[in-house]
């Protein structure tokens, strides 16, 4: 992907942070690690500053198991994701972003985001949007307050089950 959005910009810069750094050092890929404009991080123990700096998030994990943690903190940030179909597991299906899992469709992607600044910031939008849709704290407070009413509904069906029952005894 980097080498195709640098075609485009040539003065590009990607921090890479989390322990992605570490695998890709002892996959022998440390050239890309080493490449200018490629800032190596490491694991970071407060992820806020560098959501407050960076201008989108770009999530291109292909594989993966659960909820991806770091598309769920970007949205919540209020940062344009690019991510693949993995980096949005977890999430409803139906949700209003889109999945790039193609090299050059997630690197247009990324061009358009940095080079379109409405884009990124409708994308922006979107992520706020998603976020306060699927984790802002009322939407779990209704939630919850509706598995707790279910959980009363169906008490109470049992109950009146068994008093009937014991009615016909």
């Amino acid at each position: 992907m980097l080498p195709i959005v640098r075609h485009e910009i040539p003065d590009f810069r990607l921090a890479v942070a989390g322990p992605v750094t570490q695998i890709i050092a002892q996959r022998h890929d440390k050239a890309i690690l080493e490449s200018d404009g490629v800032y190596p991080l490491g694991v970071a123990q407060w992820v806020a500053p560098l959501y407050q700096v960076a201008q989108m998030i770009i999530v291109p994990i292909r594989r993966g198991e659960g909820v991806s943690i770091k598309t769920i903190e970007a949205f919540g940030y209020g940062k344009a994701v690019v991510t693949t179909t993995v980096g949005l597991r977890g999430l409803p299906r139906d949700i209003d972003h889109s999945s790039f899992d193609d090299a050059e469709a997630f690197a247009a992607r990324v061009i358009r985001l940095a080079t379109d600044e409405a884009e990124r910031r409708a994308a922006e939008a979107i992520s706020l949007r998603l976020h306060k849709s699927l984790f802002h704290q009322e939407i779990y407070d209704q939630n919850f307050k509706k598995m707790l009413s279910s959980i009363g509904r169906e008490r109470k069906a049992q109950e009146h089950l068994g008093a009937i029952s014991r009615n016909d005894c």
